[in-house]
């Protein structure tokens, strides 16, 4: 029976999460003149540039498990103001660097900041709601909420970036950095449940033998369990083209003379179909169910295909534009359903022991799939036009994900008595 101090926890904590998540789920105002900042402002190459994903992708692998340690030493939610800090620095060192190595190790500090938040926030909602028969529908309910929200904010920022960009360049990063700062103070009103209730004070006290013991064996499950590996891997490629997407659509954008203000307003349309489907991720999930994620990465693979082949054609600069304008915002429509639908399917083992670990695993592989997907297209780009190399990493991994769907379909989406014990359940 849950007190009233602790029903009252539960409530203010789900009703500032999606303000929360609007404003500090990513890096606001940045991302869409991220790359031409850092070709017009900083003198990288294109190549250059994107191959910064690479190395935030390696400090993500290298530094995520040992992070693991800090997670349940000070708590979800003190994580969450840390990861918040280390991203508020990297956009400091962007503004104030005027050389690669300090743009590299700026992807260190960024590399950290969302490993914290990307292994305690969805955990910290999914604790902070109450255990109910339909808690995974509640849990999408909000989630999705501030994901929408997020989107919708996003889509302002990124038109109000391009402009601010035109003007001064410096500018959107000090706006980003202004939400940054929102958001640890948004951080600082949530209460984590462990600390009215106590039930956490025994991980704390671990020592690190203590806590990478409790990891191993968490690991061993995740890594036994035929479903987690298979919805992992699908999981892997898609973020993993998504980030590779974010890094692509601005050059290639560019390419078809598009000014930094019509980017940005692209950039915009592109954040509110992405909002839009969010919303209706548990619509899409009960139309496709277990070949969902199938669904998202051949929209992906396919819309990249289409953008890079449109160019190689000799057709008027309208149908150019819309043709490649239009691919990419089902590229986002996609990644609405993906973002809300991984946290919903990762949280289907939510036992609290697990489940940071759980996303751990998942930021790895993650990781793991941009870097050698941003690293080969960084490769691409030295040799090829970037419509060129949008359209054959699109062929290469529409083939990938067509295999990787056939090993899905004998190992997600079974009845429960199809699945074995160790596929389903964690004995912790």
């Amino acid at each position: 029976m849950q007190s009233k101090k602790e029903t009252g926890i539960r409530k203010t904590n789900m009703k500032l999460y999606p303000i929360y998540k609007m404003i500090g789920y990513d890096l606001m105002f940045l991302y869409a003149i991220q790359i031409l900042f850092l070709m017009q402002v900083k003198g990288c190459s294109t190549s250059e540039a994107v191959l910064l994903g690479s190395f935030f992708a390696l400090f993500s692998v290298v530094f995520t498990i040992p992070l693991n340690v800090v997670v349940t030493k000070i708590g979800k939610k003190n994580s969450m103001i840390l990861g918040n800090i280390f991203n508020l620095i990297y956009i400091l060192m962007l503004m104030v660097g005027d050389a690669y190595y300090i743009f590299v190790l700026g992807e260190l500090f960024e590399a950290i900041g969302f490993a914290l938040k990307g292994m305690t926030e969805s955990a910290f909602l999914n604790e902070s709601i109450p255990k109910a028969e339909k808690k995974s529908d509640i849990f999408t309910s909000i989630d999705s909420k501030g994901y929408s929200k997020y989107s919708y904010f996003n889509a302002i920022a990124m038109t109000l970036s391009g402009i601010f960009f035109d003007v001064n360049p410096y500018i959107p990063l000090i706006c980003a950095a202004v939400c940054i700062i929102i958001a640890i103070m948004l951080c600082v009103n949530f209460t984590e449940l462990d600390e009215i209730n106590d039930i956490d004070e025994e991980e704390k006290n671990k020592n690190v033998g203590e806590i990478y013991n409790d990891l191993r064996h968490s690991l061993k499950f995740i890594f036994r369990s035929n479903r987690l590996r298979a919805l992992l891997l699908m999981s892997a490629i898609i973020i993993g083209l998504i980030r590779l997407i974010g890094s692509f659509y601005p050059p290639m954008l560019e390419s078809i003379e598009c000014s930094a203000t019509l980017i940005g307003i692209f950039s915009a349309i592109f954040e509110l179909v992405k909002g839009f489907s969010s919303n209706k991720s548990n619509e899409f999930n009960k139309i496709f169910k277990n070949k969902s994620y199938t669904v998202i990465v051949l929209t992906i693979t396919i819309s990249m295909i289409i953008s890079g082949a449109v160019l190689l054609f000799d057709l008027p600069y309208n149908i150019q534009l819309t043709i490649v304008v239009l691919s990419f915002a089902l590229i986002y429509i996609a990644k609405g359903f993906y973002q809300v639908l991984r946290s919903r399917y990762l949280n289907n083992f939510s036992n609290s022991k697990i489940l940071h670990n759980l996303y751990s695993v998942d930021t790895i592989l993650e990781n793991l799939s941009r870097m050698i997907m941003t690293f080969v297209g960084s490769l691409i780009l030295m040799v090829e036009d970037v419509k060129y190399a949008i359209m054959i990493l699109g062929i290469i991994f529409t083939i990938i994900a067509i295999f990787v769907s056939r090993y899905m379909k004998t190992r997600v989406g079974l009845k429960p008595e199809q699945y074995k014990s160790e596929d389903i359940r964690f004995e912790g």
